[in-house]
């Protein structure tokens, strides 16, 4: 008659309950250490991580507080230099004609011109264009001379008194008629003054 041999399979909690006493303090303590240490170990990295974000933070809160105190320091030395700059920048427009004064620099300019002894084929100012604190009037000019006379009018246009007055795009070509005369074309860029009041901001 044979036997069946029965194996009981207990549970792990069950085996631990039957251990003798020692072993199951033994176990307890590693069991603690286990869960002690697996905590600590959350929490270190949860503590870096605050950490890292914390410092980020500071970092931005530092280079913004940065900024205004740069921005603070740059108002404040405009504030401080407020009255020279104007006073300099009303020193400066006084360099540029007013608008009322565009008409006889106009007229210089052909004045200057026939005085050298060119011929006008054309002088055609522009509309004016305007900007914030001055505008500015395009004409468009063409004459024909000699070599020597178109230097010197082009040097007495960009050296009016009382004036400031640019040249440019200019083109000199031979005549088709004339071995020695020379046709001139060029803008003459002429800035004024627009009305503003003592106390302008800048």
């Amino acid at each position: 008659m044979m036997r069946r041999t029965v194996v009981e399979k207990k549970s792990l909690m069950m085996r631990i309950l039957l251990l003798p006493t020692v072993a199951k303090a033994v176990f307890s303590v590693i069991l603690f250490f286990l869960i002690f240490g697996f905590g600590s170990l959350i929490l270190q990295q949860q503590a870096r991580s605050q950490e890292t974000q914390i410092s980020k933070q500071k970092e931005e809160l530092e280079a913004q507080l940065s900024k205004e105190i740069q921005l603070y320091a740059n108002l404040k030395s405009v504030s401080d230099n407020l009255p020279t700059m104007q006073k300099q920048y009303q020193e400066i427009l006084k360099n540029f004609p007013s608008e009322s004064h565009v008409a006889q620099l106009l007229a210089e300019i052909t004045k200057l011109g026939s005085a050298k002894g060119l011929k006008f084929i054309y002088f055609k100012p522009e509309k004016s264009v305007p900007g914030t604190y001055f505008s500015y009037i395009p004409v468009k000019v063409s004459v024909v001379g000699k070599y020597h006379e178109l230097g010197d009018f082009l040097s007495g246009v960009a050296n009016l008194s009382n004036a400031v007055v640019t040249v440019n795009e200019f083109v000199i070509k031979q005549t088709k008629d004339q071995k020695n005369v020379l046709s001139l074309e060029f803008t003459a860029t002429l800035y004024y003054a627009l009305p503003i009041s003592a106390d302008v901001a800048l």
